[in-house]
This record gives C-alpha cells, structure tokens and sequence, in this order.
C-alpha cells in the first residue's frame, strides 16, 4: 500500500477515534470518509486496535518531536515549562471519553509507557539537573521525584476543575505555584521577570 495512503488513514482515524471512540469508530467509516475500499483498508492495518495502535503510537511521537524541538533553544526552567505544556496538551485532548476508553487496552498503556512516559521522564530529569547546576533548583529536589511530582500535577488537571477556574487557568496556577516552590531565590526570581515579560508582550 502507498505512504500517503496510510499517512490519510491514520490521520482520519486519529480525528475519528478521539471523537466518536473506539467503540463508536468503525473500519465501514473510515472506508467511507476516506472513499477508498475496506480491503484496501485492512490491507493497510489488519483490525480496529491495530490501527488505533499506529494512531496513538504517531501522536505520542510527534508530541514527543515538537518537545525536543522546543527545548533546544531554552533555558533550563523554561525548557521544563515547556515539557510540562506540551505534555499537557497531549493528555487533555478534548475528548475525555477518549482518554478512558483507550486505558481499557494493555498494548496501549504499554505503548504510552514505553514510546512517551519514559522518554519524558528522561528529558524533565535532564532539564532539572540542568537548572540545579544554573543555581534555578534546590539541589534537593530529586530528577526522579520532580517527574513524579509534575505526572501527579498532569493527573489533577485532567479532571474537571472547579467551576471558577478554565482548566487551563488551573493547570498553570498550581505548576506556578509548585514550581515557585522548588527553586531558589535566584529560581523564584527568574521565574518573576518570566512572567512580567510575557504580561508586557
């Protein structure tokens, strides 16, 4: 089967899957949306999880490229900031169905594990010993346990927030306020002019 083929396929079907379900996304539709034949369509992906499989695999990917893009170029604490957004903006797709219904699959929470959870970690604890060598960090703070801590904060924003706060008011509000928390005066300092310069653009 052509690239190009598969390439429309898994972008169809990503679409599809995050907002119809994998129960409500069936291999007929996609046939139709895509105008091509089911069998060229099992040719290119055997059953529904396989593909589902490919659509997951392909967006933890490219969210995986954009962090490592977006890092090169930054500071330590902002390079973390990053990390943290990116991560964010992957875990709270607007679907929330979605997001419980792909957990129900072993080979998926492997995949996420495997291809996105680890690699992060490796790349936040890269960023935190970076700023505790910059000074910006508690010496303290363990690589490990900031990821952990971040990963706990990532869980909290993906459930409803209260009903003063967006849920992307509320993310950034406790992140500010957790990271504050773990950096030195010259940390917290940084973090202040940060902030003052993106309110003035």
């Amino acid at each position: 089967m052509g690239h190009n083929t598969k390439k429309q396929i898994i972008i169809e079907a990503t679409e599809a899957f995050a907002r119809y379900g994998v129960k409500g996304t069936t291999m007929q539709y996609l046939s139709e949306t895509l105008h091509i034949s089911k069998r060229t369509l099992y040719g290119c992906f055997p059953d529904k999880i396989n593909l589902l499989h490919e659509c997951v695999r392909q967006s933890v990917l490219s969210n995986l490229r954009k962090i490592r893009i977006g890092i090169a170029s930054r500071t330590s604490l902002d390079a973390l900031l990053y990390v943290i957004d990116r991560a964010y903006e992957l875990l709270t797709i607007p679907y929330p169905d979605f997001r419980s219904e792909i957990i129900r699959y072993a080979e998926i929470r492997r995949l996420l594990d495997d291809r996105y959870r680890i690699p992060l970690s490796e790349i936040v604890e890269e960023q935190v010993c970076r700023a505790q060598e910059e000074g910006l960090l508690l010496p303290r703070i363990e690589a490990r346990r900031f990821f952990l801590l971040f990963e706990g904060l990532l869980a909290a924003a993906v459930q409803e927030p209260s009903r003063s706060w967006s849920r992307r008011e509320f993310f950034d509000e406790i992140v500010a306020i957790t990271l504050a928390g773990l950096c030195t005066e010259q940390g917290r300092q940084y973090l202040e002019n940060r902030k003052t310069q993106q309110q003035t653009k």
